[in-house]
């Protein structure tokens, strides 16, 4: 047995024979020596960030290089993982408190390197979304704020796209839709699309009528015999068209407007008014053009008219 040191600087082969008190030596035995260049460790795949569900199981890797083959270390929030000591990191049953950074120490004894973190988003059992409540009809003043809304549930928390018409409002994703100054080019359908990764629905459609106040003025001091709602002129018109009616005594009167799909977009008259000749402009502009009617109630008498709107 040879215990003392030798030196290298090359590869080589050893030959060792043994002799016995004196007697023939034995056969030689070689033993080959190998000199390897060190290299420090190097990360060629960094850990991927993932967002699995409660209950999934995650594997994280890690590949390196370097000589002589580095050791790893994993860790947790920058807490060393027990036991954790393979290029794969394995998490079974995954828990909502095992969110968070996991990262690889990679080591040899020519130094160490740390992997960039993988991000641990750990997602709870998806929810279908529910509406819990639905956006309303709403009848709004010309210029004022107007908002429509949608409470629901879900997990993920659903995201939301507006439609108006039937067609999406690109821009409108949250759970609110506010105008700040309603006009007529507001006036429509609405409705919300819910949606998570575990489904979708839609909201109620729901209508946005616009009152627009316009106001009346009396025409003439001569006290009609009967209820009476007159053509409006110009007709075709753009923009502007007066409207006239009669009211044979004090009452509730209310003129609105119609799309040709029987939907009320306008309020132009709603008051109590005394007997007598009456007239109302009516100022389309927002409104698209096409045919429309308007329509005069009272308790006793009701009567619709065609307008046409040509821009």
């Amino acid at each position: 047995r040879y215990t003392d040191p030798f030196y290298l600087t090359n590869s080589a082969t050893l030959k060792i024979r043994g002799f016995k008190n004196g007697y023939s030596p034995s056969n030689s035995a070689s033993v080959n020596f190998t000199i390897l260049n060190s290299a420090i460790a190097q990360i060629t795949k960094h850990p991927i960030s993932q967002s699995p569900i409660v209950g999934s199981a995650v594997k994280l890797y890690v590949k390196y290089t370097g000589t002589p083959k580095p050791q790893v270390q994993w860790q947790f929030n920058n807490v060393n993982i027990s036991g954790a000591t393979s290029d794969t990191l394995i998490l079974n049953n995954v828990k909502l408190n095992e969110s968070g950074n996991y990262r690889a120490i990679v080591s040899n004894a020519s130094g160490a390197v740390t992997s960039n973190d993988g991000i641990l988003n750990v997602l709870e059992t998806p929810v279908p979304p529910v509406i819990l409540v639905q956006p309303i009809d709403l009848i709004a003043n010309e210029g004022d704020s107007t908002t429509f809304s949608i409470v629901t549930s879900g997990i993920p928390k659903p995201t939301y796209l507006w439609f108006r018409n039937g067609s999406p409002l690109n821009a409108q994703i949250g759970d609110r839709l506010t105008f700040a100054n309603t006009n007529l080019s507001h006036v429509g359908d609405y409705q919300v699309q819910v949606s998570n990764s575990a489904g979708l629905l839609l909201s109620d459609q729901v209508m946005l009528t616009v009152n627009l106040a316009t106001g009346v003025s009396s025409e003439g001091s001569e006290i009609p015999n009967k209820f009476e709602l007159f053509q409006n002129y110009p007709n075709p018109f753009n923009p502007t068209t007066t409207i006239s009616f009669a009211i044979a005594k004090l009452t509730d009167v209310k003129v609105s407007l119609y799309d040709i799909l029987g939907r009320e977009i306008a309020i132009l008259v709603e008051e109590t008014l005394p007997a007598g000749n009456y007239k109302t402009i009516f100022d389309a502009t927002g409104l698209a053009s096409g045919t429309y009617f308007y329509r005069m109630e009272t308790k006793e008498y009701v009567m619709t008219k065609k307008i046409l709107f040509i821009k």
